[in-house]
């Protein structure tokens, strides 16, 4: 994720969600790999979990707290 103002990238940010991939598919929800992918710390895959728990666990979720702990900083 990036931060710009007036055509210049103030920072960039960026997160990961560490897991594992399965091989056979679980759940109905999310798109692309989200039935294949169990987040550490979990049993269910992406594709099982709510949408609330998911969007806490995102990547994008992680990097856009940095962008707002830097924006409050800056």
């Amino acid at each position: 994720m990036a931060m710009a103002r007036d055509n210049m990238v103030m920072a960039t940010f960026d997160s990961t969600v560490e897991g594992v991939i399965i091989e056979e598919e679980r759940g109905e929800g999310g798109f692309g790999y989200d039935a294949l992918f169990v987040p550490e710390g979990y049993e269910k895959t992406f594709a099982e979990l709510s949408a609330e728990t998911k969007n806490q666990l995102s990547h994008r979720a992680r990097a856009l707290d940095e962008v707002v702990s830097f924006w409050g900083n800056g």
